[in-house]
């Protein structure tokens, strides 16, 4: 059974965003997100595997999900699946428990939100309506940093590399 175990740290840094929601614009808090260094949020699967997220990224806000929508969907419903969701879209990958970058494409970050949610225990038809909105408008964000090439992809992995300390084991 997939299930989490570790955490985290989300710092509000006194910043807001503006977000399209819909129609409208507003402001949304975002916080600055920092694995646990003791222990760092793990998603196992139930295959045996491990998935992490990025140790730390900017602009997490618990879920994109629009003000009008917030009924359907809290973002408060799965914090540990949106952070982890989060850290797909901005980097492109998922980490290995021993700090190992893996490349991997929308589909499967959309695919992996929805099984996070399951294992935070959010009903299927909560997590099916979230997954149905990354399938639908999450190109929007995933596109805003596009990999053209494979030189592209593999330049993007060394800086990751390069500016990632592996996670304890």
């Amino acid at each position: 059974m997939d299930r989490f175990e570790g955490g985290y740290t989300a710092r509000f840094e006194g910043q807001f965003v503006l977000r399209r929601r819909l129609v409208l614009r507003h402001s949304t808090p975002v916080f600055e997100f920092h694995l646990d260094p003791a222990r760092p949020l793990t998603f196992h699967l139930d295959d045996g595997s491990t998935i992490r997220p990025n140790r730390t990224f900017a602009k997490y806000d618990f879920g994109s999900v629009p003000l009008i929508l917030q009924g359907l969907v809290s973002p408060l419903c799965s914090p540990r699946g949106f952070a982890c969701h989060d850290s797909f879209y901005v980097f492109h990958h998922w980490w290995t428990a021993p700090g190992i970058p893996v490349p991997i494409s929308r589909k499967q970050a959309d695919n992996m939100l929805y099984r996070m949610m399951r294992a935070d225990h959010c009903r299927r038809w909560t997590a099916v309506k979230a997954w149905l909105a990354v399938r639908a408008f999450g190109h929007l964000y995933w596109d805003r940093a596009p990999l053209a090439t494979n030189e592209a992809r593999r330049q993007r992995l060394e800086r990751l590399a390069e500016s990632h300390t592996p996670h304890p084991a």
